[in-house]
């Protein structure tokens, strides 16, 4: 059930307007490799970044970054690669086969 407190509200908010930045930062920058700039596919790889970390220690997702304000999240977003589907896993096939040689 979704809560009708104003703090909620102010959260539910919050996020759908970072969820929008998000969108149009992702179409903006596009696949670092290819150049699609199709904002759905883009995903952001950690290449050589350590993933910012909960007081827990356990990994931010990006869900949980959207919560939160728009410049914490993009000073996460601005130290990672963008790249589309298709070319974050070439990426990442290359690295494991590369280290694997």
């Amino acid at each position: 059930m979704v809560s009708d407190k104003p703090a909620a509200r102010n959260q539910r908010a919050a996020y759908q307007m970072n969820r929008k930045m998000l969108d149009d930062y992702k179409a903006a920058k596009g696949c670092a490799d290819c150049g699609i700039i199709d904002y759905r596919v883009i995903q952001f790889h950690h290449e050589g970044v350590q993933p910012q970390r909960d007081v827990n220690g356990k990994r931010k997702s990006y869900t949980y970054m959207l919560r939160g304000s728009w410049f914490h999240l993009k000073s996460e977003l601005d130290r990672l690669t963008p790249l589309c589907a298709n070319c974050h896993l070439i990426r990442h096939y290359e690295e494991q086969n590369v280290a694997g040689d």
